[in-house]
């Protein structure tokens, strides 16, 4: 669901270009109609991309946003790795 912000739509779009789930974009919504849609990234670089944690050494495929009470934002990302870690050794 597109969010608005600073008057200007945005959305999260998975980026799958390099296999699917790799990284998310915010993407500012240019025009949206019934028969047109244009879009464009925020920034050149992605928003969430793979990293070293186990959770998400092969990619990061969702995000979630809440706007607390006095205008705070909290997210939750989807990372695509491997099960978590044996701990039994510990």
């Amino acid at each position: 669901m597109p969010l608005l912000l600073e008057g200007e739509l945005v959305r999260f779009a998975r980026d799958s270009r390099e296999g699917y789930g790799k990284k998310v974009r915010a993407m500012k919504l240019d025009k949206i109609s019934l028969t047109t849609f244009r879009e464009h990234p925020l920034q050149p670089d992605p928003l969430l991309c793979p990293g070293g944690q186990h959770w998400r050494w092969n990619g990061m495929h969702h995000i979630s946003t809440v706007r607390l009470p006095g205008g705070r934002w909290i997210a939750v990302v989807d990372g695509k790795g491997n099960s978590l870690p044996d701990r039994r050794a510990e």
